[in-house]
């Protein structure tokens, strides 16, 4: 009798898109003052995925807009991403240094980057 092998990896089910970093909501003056920031938002904690990094982000930035979606709140950015697919490349826009920045940004999948 001949065993079936599948390989579940190809079959992953969750193909989440993910931009590929962990943001700390500072969306009220109070916690965005503790933080030390002046303008509220949400921010980036730290830069996890390869492609997040190679494209630029840095931990600090605020995410001001996803494409054409402005961002105020963690579940805007979770639903602008989730509107992509994986492998979709997203503009995403910071301020840094009081700069804007549009930066292009490919999505990975979201159990490469946890």
């Amino acid at each position: 009798s001949s065993s079936l092998k599948v390989d579940f990896r190809m079959y992953s089910i969750s193909n989440r898109p993910a931009l590929g970093i962990s943001i700390i909501d500072l969306t009220d003056e109070e916690s965005a003052m503790q933080y030390g920031y002046k303008i509220t938002g949400i921010y980036i904690q730290s830069v996890t995925g390869s492609n997040a990094k190679a494209a630029g982000l840095l931990s600090g930035d605020m995410i001001y807009y996803l494409d054409k979606t402005k961002i105020d709140s963690q579940a805007t950015l979770l639903s602008a991403i989730q509107d992509h697919k994986v492998g979709d490349t997203v503009t995403v826009t910071v301020i840094r240094d009081n700069q804007i920045k549009k930066i292009k940004v490919k999505l990975q999948e979201a159990n490469s980057v946890e």
